[in-house]
């Protein structure tokens, strides 16, 4: 067997076991469930992405999870999660997301859904439009409770075309855009009255990245503001180190942003 074979074998072996689902935890007639590794996770994300909704149900974790590989988030802008996840104070590391429009554990939190006790290591999000440690869209009053986000040299990449004339500004600005990117440590965009207590982000983040025309970024303590950016020509970027763009009322307590170091490679 030649060596390229090998290596094409080795590489399906390795796709195999990172995108491998266990549904056997789950039935119609229970309200909680218990999650111990990557797989039964990935089972969480099928179910939920196919139209499974988990509303008025509970997802707990009952271990750290490790993750391989590119992560497909649990919720996208078709079908929300709209269920408990309770991480019972576990962590999962190794998240890393690439391409998508709902970037971060969970793509879309929809009404009802809630995220809680729950630690994330993240190595790297990559989204067209909504990026967040937690969740990339958080669009339910129920509030992030007890969790942190570790950016362990996280890359933050923009994915647009052509080049760019960056502008920083600590100051409402309108820009002419025909997008924007919404990133936060916890959740990229909430919707509505969203509630943080007892939560923090820490780590290192950079951005990297393209985009034709201007860029601005804008970034206000744990929120970016809902002011900041008009965006109706090029790219504009809303940061935040909890949330990214808060749509509505913002309720945060005992939670904070200890990022060390945050550059952009524009």
């Amino acid at each position: 067997m030649n060596m390229a074979k090998i290596s094409f074998l080795l590489l399906m072996a390795f796709l195999t076991l990172t995108h491998a689902q266990d549904l056997s935890w789950y039935n119609d007639t229970d309200d909680a469930f218990e999650l111990s590794n990557a797989t039964k996770l990935n089972g969480l994300r099928q179910l939920v992405n196919n139209g499974n909704a988990f509303e008025g149900k509970t997802i707990k974790l009952a271990s750290n999870i490790a993750l391989a590989g590119n992560w497909t988030p649990i919720g996208n802008d078709t079908n929300h999660f709209r269920g408990t996840f309770d991480g019972q104070s576990n962590t999962i590391s190794g998240l890393s997301v690439d391409s998508v429009q709902y970037a971060g554990l969970f793509g879309y939190v929809g009404t009802n859904g809630q995220i809680k006790n729950l630690n994330v290591i993240a190595t790297k999000i990559r989204s067209v439009n909504y990026a967040g440690g937690l969740a990339g869209y958080y669009n339910s009053a129920k509030a992030i409770e007890s969790c942190s986000v570790r950016l362990s040299g996280m890359s933050v990449q923009v994915s647009a075309v052509g080049s760019v004339a960056r502008k920083n500004t600590n100051n409402p600005v309108a820009v002419s855009s025909s997008r924007s990117l919404y990133f936060g440590g916890l959740v990229g965009y909430a919707n509505g009255t969203i509630t943080i207590t007892s939560s923090y982000l820490s780590g290192d983040m950079s951005f990297s990245g393209s985009a034709s025309g201007e860029r601005y970024s804008y970034s206000s303590g744990g929120i970016g503001s809902a002011t900041s950016i008009t965006a109706t020509g090029s790219l504009a970027i809303y940061s935040g180190g909890l949330v990214g763009y808060a749509n509505g009322t913002t309720i945060i307590t005992d939670s904070y942003d200890k990022r060390k170091n945050i550059s952009f490679g524009f």
